[in-house]
């Protein structure tokens, strides 16, 4: 699992990412051993 903090540490991830399919977990902040 990849935790962005921004939006340009996403964009930059995006760019090396081997893959073209990605999951996204809204957490408002709360990321816990639940997600």
């Amino acid at each position: 699992m990849k935790i962005c903090r921004s939006v340009a540490e996403l964009e930059k991830y995006l760019q090396n990412c081997s893959t073209s399919s990605i999951g996204f977990v809204p957490t408002m902040g709360a990321l816990h051993n639940g997600h």
